[in-house]
């Protein structure tokens, strides 16, 4: 419902052009983004280190690139406003950390065998979420691996309200 307002919005205000319209990202090309051209766990390196842990002196490097439980202090505990650390390879910030971030396609298993761009599940409830949170250890914030599967509808689940959202703009072919 958000992506449709905001598509009526911005082609209201002349920002998109018609037939332009926004989405959430399929879990393929959130892992893409997050990626940004790597192959390590994190798209900072491996930080093997970093998956034994949650004390930040374990694992200095990703203190740098995301929050997590380990570097969320007590008296300002929750998520952080965007930017506030280094972005991936392409810019983008808050990939992992901060907030899981909602994807398109429904929670099932990955295909067998290798594939290319592969679509969620054909129906089901639950939504895949990737990229961990505030107030996860760092193995859950990986680029590619971990992926949550709360249900929209629900507000009971631990992982709901640290839960965000970012959004493709698709364009008109």
């Amino acid at each position: 419902e958000f992506c449709r307002l905001l598509t009526q919005r911005q082609l209201l205000e002349g920002k998109i052009p018609e037939g332009a319209f926004y989405r959430l990202p399929t879990e393929s090309e959130w892992e893409y983004a997050c990626r940004a051209g790597t192959t390590t766990i994190f798209f900072f390196g491996d930080a093997k280190e970093c998956l034994k842990g949650q004390e930040a002196e374990f694992c200095p490097l990703p203190n740098e690139y995301l929050w997590w439980v380990g570097n969320n202090s007590a008296e300002k505990y929750g998520p952080k406003p965007v930017g506030l650390k280094k972005p991936n390879p392409w810019g983008l910030h808050d990939m992992l950390g901060n907030a899981w971030e909602w994807c398109e396609d429904r929670f099932g298993p990955y295909p067998r065998g290798e594939v290319t761009d592969p679509q969620g599940a054909a129906d089901g409830t639950q939504r895949v979420v990737r990229g961990g949170s505030w107030n996860g250890v760092l193995g859950l914030a990986r680029s590619s691996g971990w992926r949550l599967a709360p249900s929209p509808q629900s507000r009971s689940d631990a992982a709901t309200f640290s839960i965000g959202i970012r959004v493709v703009l698709e364009l008109p072919q």
